[in-house]
């Protein structure tokens, strides 16, 4: 009889005061190992990936709005003469543009730092995949403890057997 077993251990609370972290992590042991632990990673790289693609365009497009307004507040430097304080209605316009586009890529650069967190599976998606995974695979949950009185980590055992 062939047998593989996957240890899952998690923390997906941390108390007030305490110095620990959240964490989700599986190890495998046993006749697939290899082959589970390479499908965990590339379920893990795929998401990777989907999301670092998309940080690195919208990157890409906040530059681009930075440079055009950096242009556009160059141009209005060069345009303005020294001993004129007011600005004119054209560089009046090329300032609401400047600033629109400055706007805009602010508003990117938020939405960019929500698509890097996102990279990496936070605690509770981690645990959801993992239990996917192994359910999808045939394994069974033979057994869980939890050791810690307010900072718990949980540990679960799933084992195949063929």
């Amino acid at each position: 009889m062939k047998k593989t077993t996957a240890k899952v251990t998690h923390r997906d609370y941390v108390p007030y005061n305490w110095i620990a972290i959240e964490f989700c992590d599986v190890e495998f042991y046993g006749f697939r190992a290899e082959e589970m632990k390479r499908k965990w990673d590339n379920i893990k790289s795929k998401r990777y990936y989907t999301y670092n693609s998309l940080y690195e365009e919208q990157k890409a497009k906040i530059q681009n709005l930075r440079d055009k307004s950096e242009a556009l507040y160059e141009q209005i430097k060069l345009s303005k003469p020294f001993y004129r304080f007011w600005y004119n209605k054209k560089e009046k316009e090329m300032l609401s543009e400047a600033y629109n586009l400055s706007n805009q890529a602010d508003k990117l650069e938020k939405e960019n730092k929500k698509i890097l967190d996102k990279r990496l599976f936070n605690v509770y998606e981690c645990h959801t995949e993992i239990e996917k995974l192994l359910q999808q695979n045939g394994f069974a949950l033979t057994f869980t403890s939890s050791r810690g009185d307010e900072c718990v980590t949980d540990t679960e055992i799933w084992t195949l057997e063929e």
